[in-house]
């Protein structure tokens, strides 16, 4: 019933959904993975013209098989996650089943199946649903190696309680003999066993690092848990002396082999990326290279905790790639690989930790308080813009506010031995957000830790089950004929008591159930309202894409309208003004753009071609040169900067400028145009 209800609410929202904008017609990262996926799917497997993948590659890559298969449709992607995700809520309740017993697995399948964020990514074309899915996987096969674990450490205790046996009796040499012949095969067995079962964990975890880089920092908060099996204080107990340390040697073999089977798992998965990437892009990297870009990006003097790209406006994901490169190689005077080009921005992002430790604290508090946040921090597309779109979000869904408070609640139940079979769903969350804290936060990054935080928030509600379900009994008891004859000795006192225990379930259970209501209910009445400023603008964008400039503008006003100050917004607007030749208002609005980000160099090019319009020369000059200072391969300043050199007669510098923008792209049709007019006359 769950799973179904999980289907069903899925694909309630997509067929909701499926045409809006952002869903049928897809913006940035979505854009990127679909053109990705279209480029791979139609031959170029290894991504010949990418180099060392800069975006992590698995989605794209599941993605282009799908389009193989079935055509480039959107709606195949979405349908094919929401499969997906639907068996992600059953890896989940095997994995809450393992750890914390049936009730709490129904119950976090159960809270996945309604928890409202996992419906909006099921049906965008995002890595982060199968991210999820693959957590899910994650945390019931590290339940499975944790339960392995303990059974795996049995025959070396037989084997130190062999030994034991044996120094009673007095016989050194039979207690020597005992430890080494106790069980072997079985021993043997079981270490193997445990040994598989953590390979297939570390590749589930290097298969997660395929789809959010950040796994890899995860890594060394796991492997503890293989080094113990999954359980605290493995091979404690083994007794004093000679033999404790017989017993020690007899753990540290399968301790080391569930190690090295872990860690051998993640290189597994990685392994095929790291030879592509060397092959490729001449860095054998396991993932991608935009490692140190984005630490740089999370931990620097501007960062406030979520993206600000490193150069205004150049936050297309090809930009991504391009700019911090091309800003490392003119800082160093030097042509970089990828590798080098993020270890250029790692030492910027270290040297500033270094230098300013109180501003680094701050700057991660402040971090840790957007992680733990209840607003659905937006990346292109916005959370509560979409809701409005769907009517499944009319139902009471489960919010992220929600799952804090329940496994706020749940630690309160981590009694009686449940710490330690949670340990992994606990350590995996503990361990994804120091690593996305590390870096910078939208909502969705956080959005892995989910599922770990649902087994915890699964257990208050599976107690309200269990009080519910025991109260039911006792009031049973307390009216059923049987109850009188078993209290005919004391009657009053009898039923006193029966009916104490009756009412102190029914508070028990009311209280659960009014922390339950509460996590659904409070998260929705914090009235969280959609970022108006960045739907427009992506609006506007779809707009422009489609052919319409008057819808696009209006788009972009009401996008200022929300947010006066917004950069692109105001950039955009100028260059849909300079589209139609409407010089004044183009120069209102790239001016507003410099004011607001001097440091662009696609403002100061696009003030200088205003300016080269209208006919002021000395302007046109003063903001060309401080776009080239900016970006001297900036191809619309070259151009615009060899236009103003053949306005003033200097033929040799506009040819020189000119041929400077085609040896950096040699197919650019502007500067192809341009050098047809500059070329000498026939004859000549």
């Amino acid at each position: 019933m769950i799973l179904g209800v999980a289907l069903a609410l899925r694909l309630a929202h997509w067929a909701a959904v499926r045409r809006a904008p952002f869903i049928g017609a897809p913006v940035m990262d979505s854009w990127e993975y679909d053109r990705w996926a279209r480029e791979i799917a139609g031959g170029d497997w290894l991504g010949h013209g990418r180099g060392v993948f800069f975006q992590a590659p698995l989605y794209p890559y599941l993605l282009a098989i799908l389009y193989k298969a079935v055509g480039p449709r959107l709606d195949a992607a979405y349908l094919a996650q929401i499969g997906l995700a639907v068996a992600g809520c059953y890896a989940l309740y095997r994995a809450g089943r393992a750890m914390a017993g049936e009730r709490a697995g129904l119950a976090a399948a159960a809270l996945a199946a309604v928890y409202g964020p996992f419906l909006f990514y099921d049906a965008q074309l995002l890595k982060e649903s199968l991210a999820v899915t693959a957590v899910c996987f994650l945390l019931w096969a590290m339940a499975w190696a944790a339960g392995a674990g303990s059974e795996a450490t049995t025959p070396a205790a037989e084997a130190a309680t062999a030994a034991s046996q044996a120094t009673a009796a007095s016989d050194v040499s039979t207690a020597v003999s005992a430890a080494a012949t106790a069980p072997s095969e079985a021993a043997t067995g079981a270490r193997r066993g445990a040994a598989g079962r953590w390979l297939l964990v570390g590749f589930l975890l290097g298969v997660l690092a395929l789809l959010r880089e950040n796994t890899l920092v995860v890594v060394p908060f796991l492997l503890p848990l293989a080094w113990s099996g999954g359980r605290a204080g493995a091979g404690a107990g083994a007794g004093p002396g000679r033999h404790a340390a017989l017993a020690g040697r007899a753990a540290l073999a399968p301790r080391a082999g569930r190690s090295a089977a872990f860690l051998a798992g993640v290189a597994l998965a990685l392994a095929p990326v790291a030879l592509r990437n060397g092959l490729v892009g001449g860095d054998f990297l396991p993932t991608t290279s935009q490692g140190g870009v984005n630490f740089f990006i999370g931990n620097n003097p501007r960062a406030d905790g979520t993206y600000r790209p490193i150069v205004p406006g150049k936050q297309i994901p090809e930009l991504e790639r391009r700019e911090p490169a091309r800003i490392a190689e003119q800082v160093l005077g030097r042509p970089l690989t990828p590798a080098g080009v993020s270890r250029y921005w790692l030492h910027r992002a270290l040297a500033w930790v270094r230098s300013h430790p109180g501003d680094f604290l701050r700057l991660t508090l402040r971090k840790l308080g957007l992680f733990w946040s209840w607003y659905e921090w937006p990346d292109a597309v916005d959370y509560y813009y979409l809701r409005g779109l769907s009517p499944v979000y009319r139902l009471p869904l489960l919010e992220f506010g929600g799952v804090t408070l329940l496994a706020a609640l749940g630690l309160g139940f981590l009694g009686s031995g449940r710490a330690r079979g949670l340990a992994p769903a606990l350590l995996f969350a503990g361990a994804w957000m120091v690593s996305t804290v590390a870096f910078f936060l939208f909502a969705r990054y956080r959005l892995p830790a989910v599922p770990a935080l649902l087994l915890l928030a699964a257990l208050p509600v599976a107690a309200l089950v269990e009080a519910v379900a025991a109260w039911r009994r006792e009031r049973t008891a307390a009216t059923a004929p049987h109850a009188a004859t078993a209290t005919e000795a004391s009657p009053d006192l009898g039923r006193t008591a029966i009916h104490r225990g009756s009412a102190v379930g029914a508070v028990r259970a009311a209280g659960l159930g009014l922390a339950v209501v509460a996590a659904f209910a409070l998260p929705r009445l914090a009235g969280f309202e959609p970022r108006l400023d960045l739907v427009h603008y992506n609006l506007g964008r779809l707009a422009e894409e489609r052919g319409d400039p008057a819808l696009a503008s209006r788009h972009y006003q009401a996008a200022l309208a929300a947010a006066p100050d917004d950069f692109l917004a105001w950039l955009d607007l100028g260059n849909l003004a300079a589209r139609r030749r409407d010089w004044p208002d183009a120069l209102r609005c790239y001016q507003r753009a410099a004011a607001l980000e001097p440091d662009s160099d696609d403002a100061q090019s696009n003030l200088g071609g205003i300016y080269l319009a209208l006919g002021d020369l000395a302007a046109s000059s003063r903001h060309l040169e401080r776009a080239l200072a900016l970006n001297p391969r900036s191809l619309q300043a070259l151009q615009n900067s060899a236009l103003l050199r053949l306005r003033l007669g200097d033929l040799a510098a506009a040819r020189e400028l000119n041929r400077h923008a085609l040896e950096i792209d040699p197919a650019d049709p502007a500067a192809l145009h341009l050098r047809a007019r500059l070329a000498p006359p026939a004859g000549r």
